[in-house]
């Protein structure tokens, strides 16, 4: 039920997000198909940043814990 859809959006938004990246990339280099390999990179990129600058953010303001308040 919604429980499990939570749970799935949860997985494929944290742990998801760091590892489909890197495992893009590594498909696409083992299969030497430049253009996945390149996607997978940049996408893994990308997260890393978004990553970083979130955290920047976080430390800034003060909202280190999505449930704390500020």
């Amino acid at each position: 039920g919604m429980a499990a859809l939570a749970a799935t959006g949860r997985v494929a938004g944290g742990l998801g997000a760091l590892v489909i990246g890197p495992a893009a990339w590594l498909a696409g280099e083992a299969a030497r198909e430049q253009p996945i390999a390149r996607t997978g990179a940049r996408t893994g990129g990308a997260v890393l940043v978004a990553l970083v600058a979130t955290g920047a953010i976080k430390v800034a303001t003060g909202r280190l814990r999505p449930d704390a308040s500020p």
